[in-house]
C-alpha cells in the first residue's frame, strides 16, 4: 500500500513540475507577444557632458498602470543591472514616452520635456538598454553582455531607431530591426534639428507596410579619410525590383572625383530568389589638406513601377572625416573672452603636450593636464580613448575638440598618440592667489591652513576644502578620491601651516559668467608639506591651550606656567599687542579685531610657542 501511495506521489510530482514548466514557458511568451510598451530609439547627444542622453519607448495599447514597466541600462558590456527605474502613470496607445539622465539637457536640445529623469538612461553610446514588464525582460537595445564600442550598433553623438513593424525582441537583441546614424552624426549640433543627421524622434509606426520597400540601412556613417565607405541598401519584403542610388551634389559639401570616387546614378537589381540586401562601396580620398569634415549625402530613386516604393531611409549621409589638423599652441586653444567663457569652443585641432600630475578619473574616460611651453590644458573624456594610460611625463598628439564645462577650458579628444615618455615636467610655480592665469598649470601655495578641519572628507569620495593664507584670503582644494591623499595624508598634520602643490583648476556657480570658483588639486600625498610660520617648541606648546578658534570675542589663554611672554601679530607679522602675563589663565578681547587670521606668540626663558588663530 505505501509503495503504491509512493507511485502515485511520485506520479502527482513530475505532473506538476510539467504544468508549472509549461505555465511559465506559456506566461513568458505571453509577457513578451503582448507587451504594450516597446524600445523605439535611443540617443547620446552633443552637448556639454555628453547630453542628452535617454530612451524612446512607444505604447503599442492603451496602459492604466505603468508600474507594471520599468528600465535598466548595462553599461560597458557588464550585463544587466537588472531594473533601474520603475515607471508610473496610464498612457494611451499610440503615446511616446522619453526618458532622460538630464531634464535641461533633453528640453534644450529637442524642445520639450522628457517623461522621466532617471540615472538608469545616463548611457553612452556603447550601452545596451533592457525593458522590464513584472520584472521580466520584453524587450532590448544592444547586448548587455559586449561592450558596444565598434560594433555595427554602437551609437556615440548618434542614435538608433527601432525599424518600423518590429518589436519586441524579448531578451535578445536584434540588430536588424534597428536603424542607426553611425557614431558622431549629432556632432556640433545645439538642438536636435540642427544636427546632421537629427534623430527621427516619434516617427516609428508598428504596422509594417506590405508594399516591398527600399531602405539604406543607416541614415549615416563617419568614414575616415582613404578608407572605404560601404552602405547597404535592403529591400524590405523580397521582390523583382530595381532602385538606384543617385549622389545629391547639392547637399553635399565633398566634391566627386577629388574627394572620393562614385559614378552616379548606381543600379542595384534585385530579384524575389536573391538576397534582400546589397553593398554599394565607395572610394574616400587620402589627402594632406587641412580641409575638416566632409560630407557626401546619397539618395534612392525608385525605377518606377514594378510594385516596390522607398521607405523611411531613402537618404543617408557619409562623413568623410579628416586626419589631417591644424596644429595649434595651447595658448590659441585656452583664449578666453572677458565673461571667462572659450574663445575656442567647438574648434577642432591637434595639439602636442606633456601629461602632468595623474589621471583624476579612475573609471573608464579622462582627466588629466597637458602643457606645452604656451600654457596647460585639461583632458576630458567620458570612455578612453586609443586605449592610451595616462602616465606623468608622456608627450602625447591629440585631436580633439575643444570644450568647457563650469568655466575649466578643455580639450575631448578623438585620438592620442603617445609619442615619448619619461620626458621633464614644468615646475610648480608659486602662486599667491587662484586665476585664469593658474587654470591647468602646476602651482604651489604656502603658508596654508585648514579652515575647518572637519571639511575634510569620507575616504572614497571626492570633497572640497576651504584653506586660508595669512593674509586672511580663502582658497578652494579639491581633494580626488582617485588620489592617494585621503589616505596618506593626515589633516591633524596641518595644524602648524603646510604648503600645497597641484593644479589650478576651476568650478564655476555661474552657468553663463565663468570668473569664479578656481582651485587647486593636488594630484597625491607627495604634494603636501608642512610649513610652520616660524620656529617654535612644540614641548613647550603643549604646555599651552588657546582657544576658541575660531574666536569671536573672548580668547583663553590656559597654561601651568604663572610667567610668559604674550606676543599678538597680524597675518604679515606686524605687531598689535604685547603683554606680560603673570597667571596660568589670560583673557584676550578680541572682539574689535578685524576678520583674519592673526598669530599668538607664548614664550618663557627662551622657548617659545606660536599658534595661528582664526578671527570671525
Amino acid at each position: 500500500m505505501n509503495h503504491i501511495y509512493f507511485s502515485i506521489l511520485k506520479l502527482n510530482k513530475n505532473l506538476i513540475c510539467t504544468v508549472l514548466t509549461t505555465v511559465f514557458f506559456v506566461f513568458s511568451l505571453f509577457t513578451t507577444a503582448y507587451s504594450n510598451v516597446i524600445i523605439t530609439g535611443v540617443f547620446d547627444g552633443p552637448l556639454t557632458g555628453g547630453q542628452p542622453k535617454g530612451v524612446e519607448l512607444f505604447v503599442t495599447a492603451d496602459v492604466a498602470d505603468m508600474s507594471m514597466y520599468g528600465i535598466g541600462s548595462a553599461n560597458n558590456g557588464g550585463g544587466t543591472d537588472g531594473e533601474e527605474l520603475t515607471m508610473n502613470g496610464s498612457y494611451a496607445t499610440g503615446t511616446f514616452i522619453y526618458i532622460t539622465s538630464d531634464s535641461a539637457g533633453f528640453a534644450d536640445f529637442f524642445g520639450f520635456n522628457a517623461d522621466f529623469v532617471d540615472g538608469a538612461a545616463n548611457i553612452n553610446g556603447d550601452d545596451a538598454i533592457e525593458l522590464f514588464m513584472n520584472g521580466a525582460v520584453i524587450d532590448v537595445f544592444g547586448d548587455i553582455n559586449v561592450d558596444g564600442s565598434g560594433t555595427n550598433w554602437e551609437y556615440m553623438d548618434g542614435w538608433a531607431y527601432r525599424n518600423d513593424g518590429t518589436g519586441p525582441d524579448g531578451a535578445t537583441f536584434v540588430e536588424s530591426n534597428w536603424m542607426y546614424s553611425g557614431t558622431n552624426q549629432l556632432e556640433g549640433g545645439t538642438t536636435n534639428a540642427d544636427c546632421m543627421v537629427p534623430f527621427p524622434i516619434g516617427t516609428y509606426m508598428d504596422v509594417m507596410s506590405s508594399t516591398p520597400e527600399f531602405d539604406f540601412t543607416t541614415s549615416g556613417l563617419s568614414v575616415e579619410e582613404g578608407d572605404p565607405a560601404t552602405i547597404s541598401v535592403a529591400l524590405s519584403i523580397p521582390a523583382d525590383c530595381s532602385i538606384e542610388v543617385v549622389l545629391d551634389a547639392a547637399n553635399s559639401t565633398a566634391t566627386e572625383g577629388t574627394d572620393f570616387t562614385f559614378s552616379s546614378p548606381e543600379t542595384l537589381t534585385f530579384t524575389a530568389a536573391g538576397p534582400t540586401t546589397q553593398d554599394i562601396t565607395i572610394m574616400l580620398t587620402e589627402d594632406a589638406d587641412v580641409e575638416g569634415d566632409e560630407t557626401i549625402v546619397l539618395v534612392l530613386e525608385n525605377l518606377g513601377g514594378m510594385g516596390c516604393g522607398l521607405g523611411n531611409v531613402s537618404q543617408v549621409t557619409i562623413t568623410i572625416t579628416d586626419n589631417d589638423f591644424q596644429e595649434y599652441t595651447i595658448a590659441e586653444l585656452t583664449e578666453e573672452n572677458a565673461d571667462g567663457t572659450a574663445a575656442q569652443a567647438g574648434l577642432t585641432g591637434k595639439v602636442t603636450g606633456i601629461v602632468h600630475c595623474g589621471d583624476f578619473d579612475g573609471n573608464d574616460g579622462y582627466d588629466f593636464t597637458i602643457l606645452d611651453a604656451t600654457g596647460g590644458i585639461a583632458v576630458f573624456d567620458f570612455q578612453d580613448v586609443d586605449n592610451y594610460v595616462v602616465t606623468e611625463g608622456d608627450e602625447i598628439e591629440i585631436v580633439g575638440t575643444v570644450a568647457q564645462f563650469r568655466g575649466l577650458t578643455q580639450i575631448q579628444p578623438s585620438s592620442i598618440t603617445l609619442l615619448s615618455q619619461g620626458n621633464a615636467l614644468t615646475p610648480h610655480t608659486v602662486v599667491t592667489d587662484l586665476n585664469e592665469s593658474t587654470e591647468s598649470l602646476p602651482i604651489e601655495m604656502e603658508g596654508m591652513l585648514l579652515v575647518d578641519p572637519t571639511q575634510w572628507g569620507m575616504a572614497g569620495s571626492s570633497f572640497n576644502v576651504d584653506i586660508i593664507d595669512l593674509s586672511g584670503n580663502v582658497f578652494t582644494m579639491r581633494i580626488d578620491a582617485d588620489t592617494d591623499i585621503d589616505d596618506l595624508v593626515d589633516p591633524a598634520d596641518f595644524d602648524l601651516g603646510f604648503k600645497v602643490k597641484g593644479i589650478g583648476g576651476q568650478f564655476s556657480s555661474d552657468a553663463a559668467v565663468y570668473t569664479d570658483g578656481y582651485q587647486i588639486r593636488p594630484c597625491s600625498a607627495a604634494d603636501f608639506e608642512l610649513d610652520p610660520v616660524e620656529s617654535i617648541d612644540e614641548t613647550f606648546g603643549a604646555e599651552f591651550s588657546i582657544y576658541p578658534n575660531p574666536v569671536t570675542d573672548q580668547l583663553i589663554i590656559d597654561t601651568e606656567i604663572n610667567d610668559y611672554n604674550v606676543r599678538i601679530t597680524d597675518a604679515l607679522g606686524r605687531d598689535l599687542q604685547r603683554f606680560e602675563a603673570n597667571s596660568g589663565t589670560t583673557q584676550l578681547d578680541m572682539k574689535n579685531f578685524s576678520y583674519g587670521i592673526y598669530i599668538i606668540i607664548v614664550s618663557s626663558q627662551d622657548k617659545t610657542w606660536s599658534e595661528r588663530v582664526l578671527k570671525n
